[in-house]
């Protein structure tokens, strides 16, 4: 037998063959440098010319097979056509409630009162533990009474957004009255806090920038962190050491790409959990690394600093060159509807043209503007003295639930001593569905207790797109508003709550 190697070199070689098919006549010296040429390449890689010739083969017999011929469909008689129109089930429009869906959605509880200290639900009278109310301003007359005063001038809505009949003057004043509340140059009124977060990175995040997320943020920063299309690295839950050590893992991919800014979006207070941010560690890495911070205070306005100023008060920290933007709702601390974003007039008028939400949704009603207003003014005149009032309930709070054996035994008390708002966890992880029926089990024999109901919620996550939502965990949040009296109640009744829970498993 002919070796491969005699073969390939002899005159017979079907790429010479196939060049005299063509040509008509020999090239001998075209021809010897070919023979050359793809003698060198198999003997370095004998492999490479075998694939090709082998593809250049499988293309010609391609190319030269003829086509199949069509095949057209035979008709159906009417009875086959009917039969399989019988046999056919179409799939359902929503699939069928299963054992793991929330069922407590469908039946949702009615609540007949304004959300103070206490609040009415299905007929029967709760302490509210349920419902933010930083400031205690809820339900408070001096508001009330100017609500309906704007009523009165300004009707109940507006004419659209912001840029189209939708600015009232009343919103100029309040975006001045936030400005110099906070000591910033200028804030911009939004209706929605959900929709601001979202809106706002996309107005400032672009897709050449490197976004910094905390994983347990809550899913309006994830969301528009997604929507900017920049990169995205989540670090771990308020560790700062992890964030610098991703930002020094990142510093190659920016360095060079001058158009690259470095964001870190984060909460001041965490929804998951209660923890603050730790501040002042994250203003270091900010002038390390030249980061630029964008902090959602939906949840420290109105509980943390001296007088309700949010994170920045609270730890002393001047915020008009550590921060680029700062985003409050109004409805956790004054006792209506929107939020608002405090940063420099040159964001400010980006906002104004690119911002989504501003240009697009229609502004916050008058009705609702003139509310903040008032409980503004009362926050300026009374906060120091509500603050105290809130750190006396919130120390109350947790000490007796600290204090309670069962409570300790079954559940981690999540949260900042300062926070307003306390987590209860359990302390042995279980499947997340699980979790979820014994928390909202809890909530439901709180609420329908015979002896001083409780109004308390738990936290819900849409898991299919926050991938990152931590654990279930039943939130309580203090007020000023309440008494002593009904802070001792409403947390006897969650201690019962749980004793009847776990004593009945």
């Amino acid at each position: 037998m002919i070796s491969f190697n005699h073969f390939f070199q002899s005159k017979s070689f079907i790429f010479y063959l196939f060049f005299d098919s063509i040509s008509g006549q020999r090239n001998k010296m075209v021809v010897s440098t070919l023979e050359q040429w793809l003698w060198a390449m198999y003997q370095e890689t004998p492999i490479h010319i075998v694939v090709e010739i082998f593809l250049i083969v499988f293309l010609f017999v391609l190319l030269l097979r003829q086509p199949e011929p069509a095949v057209k469909p035979t008709d159906l008689s009417y009875e086959e056509a009917e039969n399989i129109i019988k046999e056919w089930k179409p799939l359902p429009i929503v699939p069928d409630i299963s054992s793991s869906d929330d069922l407590s959605k469908l039946h949702p509880r009615i609540i007949s009162s304004g959300p103070s200290s206490t609040i009415v639900i299905d007929n029967r009278s709760a302490i509210n533990f349920g419902t933010p109310n930083f400031l205690g301003l809820n339900m408070n007359q001096e508001i009330i009474d100017a609500t309906i005063t704007a009523v009165e001038k300004y009707a109940v809505g507006t004419g659209g957004p912001r840029q189209l009949y939708g600015t009232f003057d009343c919103h100029l004043e309040l975006e001045s009255k936030i400005a110099d509340w906070l000591g910033t140059e200028d804030s911009v009124n939004y209706i929605y806090p959900f929709s601001t977060i979202i809106s706002v990175m996309q107005a400032f995040v672009k897709n050449t920038d490197i976004i910094f997320v905390d994983e347990c943020s809550s899913f309006a920063i994830h969301l528009g962190a997604d929507l900017s299309r920049c990169k995205i690295i989540p670090y771990h839950h308020n560790d700062m050491n992890d964030l610098k050590s991703k930002l020094s893992l990142q510093r190659n991919s920016y360095e060079r790409w001058d158009k690259c800014n470095r964001w870190v979006c984060t909460e001041g207070i965490f929804e998951c959990d209660g923890q603050v941010l730790e501040l002042e560690k994250l203003i270091s890495l900010r002038k390390e690394f030249c980061l630029r911070l964008i902090i959602d205070e939906s949840l420290s306005f109105g509980s943390l600093g001296k007088t309700g100023r949010g994170i920045f008060e609270h730890f002393e920290i001047d915020h008009s060159k550590n921060v680029e933007i700062r985003i409050g709702s109004f409805s956790s601390c004054f006792a209506s509807l929107g939020c608002f974003v405090a940063c420099n007039k040159k964001l400010s008028q980006h906002q104004r043209l690119a911002s989504q939400t501003y240009v697009f949704s229609a502004s916050p009603p008058a009705l609702n503007v003139i509310s903040v207003i008032k409980a503004l003014e009362i926050a300026i005149g009374k906060g120091e003295e509500i603050i105290k009032t809130l750190r006396k309930n919130i120390l109350l709070a947790r000490n007796e639930l600290q204090n309670d054996r069962l409570i300790r035994k079954y559940f981690l008390i999540m949260g900042n001593d300062q926070s307003p708002m306390i987590h209860l966890r359990l302390v042995k992880p279980k499947r997340l569905e699980d979790e979820d029926k014994i928390l909202q089990t809890i909530c439901d024999l709180c609420i329908d207790s015979e002896n001083d109901p409780v109004a308390v919620a738990k936290t819900k996550f849409v898991r299919e797109r926050h991938t990152l939502a931590p654990r279930s965990s039943i939130k309580i949040f203090i007020s000023p508003a309440h008494s002593e009296e009904q802070i001792l109640a409403g947390i006897s009744t969650v201690k019962r709550a749980v004793s009847t829970f776990f004593t009945k498993k």
